[in-house]
């Protein structure tokens, strides 16, 4: 298929040689294509990455576990003793009493 595309290209190129106006507005036409499509592909290139790198700080602010009793006090020594050995290295927490 990508042949295809290639021959027909081409002939729609060298087929109007002997038109050099013709000639010079399709050559444009296809310059101005492919660098529409090249700007597009870097633009999600660095959102798709923009995105990532976001997500990655955002997940650092909010935890994604969050402990709470109603009216009693959690017991940090288990709580600290139960991640270390669930979770092996845990990067930080923190305990937070509601008064």
């Amino acid at each position: 298929m990508l042949h295809l595309v290639r021959i027909l290209s081409w002939r729609y190129l060298t087929g109007t040689y002997h038109q050099k106006a013709i000639s010079t507005m399709a050559a444009i036409c296809f310059i101005g294509i492919f660098i529409g499509t090249l700007a597009l592909a870097l633009i999600l290139s660095v959102m798709n990455g923009f995105e990532k790198i976001t997500a990655q700080k955002l997940q650092n602010i909010h935890a994604p576990l969050l402990m709470s009793s109603s009216g009693k006090s959690l017991n940090r020594e288990i709580i600290e003793s139960l991640l270390d050995k669930k979770f092996g290295k845990t990067v930080s927490w923190a305990a937070r009493s509601s008064n």
